[in-house]
């Protein structure tokens, strides 16, 4: 049996956890720069509101219901879910983190029943982070996330819902809409409604040959899955991404060559610390700025990928190769509106091949950079910066209505006064 273990509202949730006084009230987080909903509470989702509508859109009804709207706070989101994470690889056999929001974790190994497992540890999470959850269980990853939706959508459930038999003896579950299955997207939910299927019934119920013929091999392993077929792993080796990238939209239209550097050397250095907390090293980047298309008539997209002599994770050489690749793509006179880093062509650090003209000391460089990670840990982040990083002002993003970090940085947690 697998698992789904899913937050509930996990950016509202957050929020909650730190500030109980918008518990029971419409919420909404909102995207980079302020721009679209990107996470509702559930009361917000009654009044109507819908995923990725722009605010200025909701404007009316965020007046008229009182509705509390949030800048993303991706630090304190982060935060949480490592600690949710880690939680359930300390309580269950094996995990395989889905999302920042999600987990799938492998059952087979349990030595108590599917049901008593999924609750434990929902009741665990829940307690000692304050996180809601839910909790699906299939004999599949798919059945697990449509369990997983079942228990989200029917309070009777009380969060945990195991599939056990063969779907079809589950008839609520049965006539979910097409859409819930795990899979099936935007356009195959249009193709599958225009040939008359709308529900899980019609997809499972459907020919295996019809399904592969329309829906090509990955439909035809969904319908296998939904018939209790694993076609799935569950994938519990250490996340090792073949490239990292960090980028924003600005709030505000940069025209200054000094403040795409100051945003540049920001990324570059965002990148250098995943490298190290991975540990692995990149041995190429990518490097590009890009106008607003919607307002310029001359759109220009630049960007430059760089080879870098030695594989690195060290901060001042990555934002060092990111300046000197800005030089080569910049162009006066224009309004840029979006800019990032990416590096790729990843390596673990135990593997180093060096370089005989190689000028820097690497293990020197280690340390340092183990020393201002430790620091930025411990004394909240951005404590200890690369000075080309400027101070940010120029290009940051617009987050207007950002709580503060309430669980990663020293400066910013909650105060208890006494009398």
């Amino acid at each position: 049996m697998i698992g789904l273990l899913d937050c509930n509202n996990f950016y509202v949730s957050c929020e909650r956890m730190f500030n109980p006084s918008l518990r029971n009230k419409p919420v909404v987080v909102l995207s980079n720069n302020d721009g679209c909903v990107v996470a509702r509470s559930n009361e917000s989702k009654i009044l109507g509101i819908p995923m990725g509508v722009p605010v200025f859109k909701i404007r009316e009804l965020i007046k008229r219901y009182d509705i509390k709207v949030l800048s993303s706070n991706y630090e304190l989101y982060g935060d949480m879910s490592s600690r949710v994470m880690t939680l359930l690889y300390k309580h269950a056999p094996a995990v395989e983190v889905y999302s920042i929001d999600e987990a799938f974790i492998d059952l087979s190994n349990t030595h108590i029943g599917a049901y008593e497992f999924a609750a434990n540890l929902k009741k665990i999470v829940e307690q000692s982070v304050g996180i809601p959850v839910g909790v699906g269980v299939g004999k599949t990853k798919t059945l697990a996330k449509l369990a997983n939706v079942f228990a989200k959508k029917n309070a009777s459930t009380l969060g945990v819902f195991v599939l056990e038999q063969d779907l079809q003896y589950y008839s609520d579950v049965f006539m979910l809409p097409v859409d819930e299955i795990w899979g099936v997207g935007r356009r195959s939910r249009n193709f599958l409604q225009n040939n008359g299927k709308h529900t899980v019934a019609d997809y499972y119920n459907a020919s295996r040959s019809w399904i592969k013929k329309y829906l090509t091999v990955a439909g035809e392993r969904t319908w296998l899955e939904l018939h209790g077929e694993s076609c799935i792993d569950i994938d519990v080796d250490i996340d090792q991404r073949k490239s990292i990238c960090t980028s924003r939209s600005f709030g505000s239209v940069v025209k200054l060559k000094q403040e795409l550097e100051e945003a540049l050397a920001y990324f570059a250095d965002s990148c250098a610390m995943k490298l190290r907390r991975q540990r692995q090293l990149a041995r190429s980047m990518y490097v590009f700025i890009y106008t607003n298309r919607f307002v310029q008539d001359a759109y220009y997209n630049g960007g430059i990928t760089v080879k870098l002599p030695v594989a690195t994770n060290d901060s001042a050489e990555l934002i060092k190769y990111a300046r000197e690749a800005l030089s080569r793509t910049f162009k006066e006179g224009l309004g840029y509106k979006k800019a990032g880093v990416i590096v790729f062509d990843l390596v673990s650090d135990a593997i180093i091949q060096g370089n005989l003209f190689d000028p820097i000391s690497r293990d020197k460089q280690k340390v340092l950079a183990e020393v201002v990670d430790k620091i930025n840990r411990t004394q909240g982040k951005g404590t200890i910066t690369s000075a080309l990083q400027g101070n940010l002002n120029g290009w940051k993003l617009k987050r207007e209505n950002l709580t503060p970090a309430y669980s990663t940085n020293i400066h910013e947690i909650i105060t208890v006064k006494t009398n």
